[in-house]
């Protein structure tokens, strides 16, 4: 079983809600689908699983998806790019306020 609590629920969350949209499902399509039950389909995709998911579980959401069960352990993509876009910004952010410090300190020597 995948066990479903902090960050991995909200991993979970994020790649079954991925999954689900790259089909075109709402929770309740998926739900009919893949036979889980919606109200196990709407805890899952909201992060509120605080128990472990079956495995029977998983692999019949990945069935009515279309994905692989070990999609839903892989990072996102979604937010690898979103984390790529943050750290280059800080590091813009980083340089210009170096930028400044040092200007100010080439000043203040000066």
């Amino acid at each position: 079983m995948l066990e479903a609590t902090g960050t991995r629920a909200e991993l979970l969350a994020l790649r079954v809600r991925e999954a689900r949209d790259s089909a075109g499902l709402t929770n309740r399509a998926l739900a009919e689908r893949s036979g889980v039950p919606r109200r196990t389909i709407v805890r899952i995709t909201n992060g509120h699983n605080k128990s472990r998911v079956n495995p029977e579980t998983l692999e019949a959401i990945a069935d009515a998806t279309g994905v692989s069960v070990a999609f839903f352990a892989e990072p996102s993509t979604r937010v690898v790019a979103a984390a790529e876009l943050l750290v280059a910004a800080l590091v813009d952010e980083l340089r210009d306020a170096i930028g400044r410090d040092s200007a100010v300190e080439r000043e203040r020597v000066a």
